[in-house]
């Protein structure tokens, strides 16, 4: 498996997450320039994802590409070295709730938003 961490916000990674960021790319664009959050692509850009952590939280903030239960034990794993009690998937596509339920990830919520 190889991984690239990406250290400052680009087209590769605005192209390779446009579903997963939506309307929240300047935000996590600004959070990977500004080291926040980190960025990293997968396998020659089989995915993408964005991290941080939030406290004690690993925050999966966004992903998007194939595979994600191939990754999964990765993400867990950077997870409990980062010293992570919990981790969060932030994702638009309900599709992930049946990917990451196999490792015990389950959902918590449900948000509704609005921009004005």
């Amino acid at each position: 498996m190889k991984v690239v961490q990406h250290f400052r916000w680009s087209p590769f990674l605005a192209i390779g997450l446009a579903f997963a960021v939506g309307d929240d790319e300047a935000e996590i664009a600004k959070q990977v320039n500004q080291g926040i959050a980190k960025a990293y692509s997968f396998d020659d850009a089989r995915a993408f994802c964005v991290l941080r952590m939030d406290s004690s939280e690993f925050v999966v903030m966004c992903f998007e590409g194939e595979g994600l239960a191939d990754y999964c034990p990765l993400l867990i794993e950077s997870a409990r070295a980062a010293g992570a009690k919990t981790i969060r998937f932030h994702t638009k596509n309900k599709a992930v709730g049946r990917m990451v339920r196999e490792f015990g990830i389950e959902e918590k919520e449900t948000v509704f938003g609005m921009r004005l």
